[in-house]
């Protein structure tokens, strides 16, 4: 396996509020326990409708804003005293004027002429909301969800056009929350949902919700992976010699293997509180087997969280990566004098290694393989063996 670090899944791992991002380091704090007081017990996901589908659609509106008592976008959105610190309807106005304290704030419910009523309020389509109609309601094998930890991981990854949103209801410290409108809560089926927006059309980082999506998950391209032989492995490029290495050749973190310095290695083979050099397996926290997905305990493994391991501030600028969390992926990317980790390693599937194509005299080269929507390498991720076609018989 390997695999660049500017490459971890986008539009596919999201928090449902920024309540649950800003306590995700400190939830991780102490593997392999999760010290949450949090527990979502309904959680409801949207999607745009792609496939025009027909079963389990709603018109829906989704609004950045709602629930949200830190990280308002929309100067109108007025804060509540929220002494808890919950993700709540009530915790900003958004929520009570949209169900009656806008003017007209049932045509905001009945859907069809919501724009004009908001646009008058001052929310923007687009940025602080999104009108999605026929919106698809996602059965619960098409993604994940964390309970304590409070994000979701879709099992396909969203285009940029798509709509997020969701409404969910959660205990914090022992006080329930609830953050949108769930299916069962009365609302008339010709009525829109207000629902939380996770993503919408515009991607643009200065946003709030660009916070909302993770990017701290990796795929392994591989499914049900075993802890039996795993390895994984950070890897950085010296910019000195041209050759990579497996540690920082300076500063506080020297020598000490990258696996230990980046947070995946914590505790020891029998989850000792005392690193040994290799990677924490953790299932369902810092790797899901089934997906094969690699989840780092801290959120931006490669921007504030390394900064933080270096004794020396220049040091730690050096090496971080901070455009990786700052802009996007793509122009991430072209950040060539960051953009110098990678991942290495060896894995075992319990699922099957062998796809019969069913076919004959396939020309060399002209097959291609994708996992996890990502093009496979021949000879490197997979071999293929091409068969000619057996003679006829005289």
């Amino acid at each position: 396996m390997y695999k660049r670090q500017s490459e971890y899944d986008e539009n596919q791992h999201f928090f449902l509020s920024h309540l649950f991002r800003e306590s995700y380091e400190s939830n991780l704090s102490n593997p392999p326990r999760v010290t949450s007081r949090i527990n979502i017990t309904a959680l409801e996901v949207y999607v745009t409708n792609t496939r025009a589908a027909f079963n389990n659609t709603r018109n829906i509106l989704g609004f950045l804003d709602l629930g949200n008592d830190r990280r308002i976008h929309n100067p109108a959105v007025v804060s509540r005293n929220n002494q808890a610190g919950a993700a709540d309807n009530a915790a900003n106005d958004l929520y009570a004027n949209l169900s009656g304290g806008f003017p007209q704030a049932d045509v905001v419910r009945n859907f069809n002429n919501a724009d004009a009523i908001l646009q008058q309020e001052g929310l923007v389509s687009g940025s602080d909301y999104e009108r999605l109609e026929n919106a698809v309601l996602l059965s619960p094998n098409e993604y994940t969800f964390n309970r304590e930890l409070g994000y979701i991981s879709l099992n396909r990854t969203l285009n940029p056009q798509d709509v997020l949103a969701v409404s969910f209801r959660y205990t914090y410290n022992g006080q329930t929350y609830q953050v949108g409108d769930l299916s069962t809560d009365g609302i008339d089926g010709q009525q829109a949902l207000y629902l939380k927006l996770l993503k919408g059309t515009i991607i643009n980082p200065s946003l709030p919700s660009w916070d909302l999506m993770m990017k701290n998950v990796y795929s392994l391209d591989a499914f049900n992976v075993s802890q039996n032989n795993f390895t994984f492995e950070i890897w950085y490029l010296d910019q000195n010699t041209g050759i990579e290495i497996p540690y920082f050749p300076e500063g506080k973190p020297q020598n000490l293997p990258l696996i230990n310095t980046l947070g995946l290695d914590r505790l020891s083979v029998v989850n000792d509180p005392q690193p040994d050099g290799l990677f924490d397996f953790i299932p369902n926290l810092t790797i899901n087997p089934k997906s094969g997905r690699i989840y780092f305990p801290v959120l931006e493994p490669f921007g504030d969280y390394l900064k933080s391991r270096f004794d020396n501030a220049e040091l730690g600028t050096k090496y971080a990566y901070d455009s990786l969390y700052s802009t996007t992926r793509i122009l991430a990317q072209q950040d060539v004098d960051h953009n110098r980790y990678s991942f290495k390693g060896r894995y075992e599937s319990s699922s099957g290694s062998e796809i019969s194509l069913n076919t004959f005299n396939i020309p060399e080269g002209s097959v291609i393989v994708t996992a996890g929507g990502t093009q496979l390498v021949e000879n490197q991720d997979y071999t293929c063996l091409l068969y000619t076609s057996p003679s006829p018989r005289d």
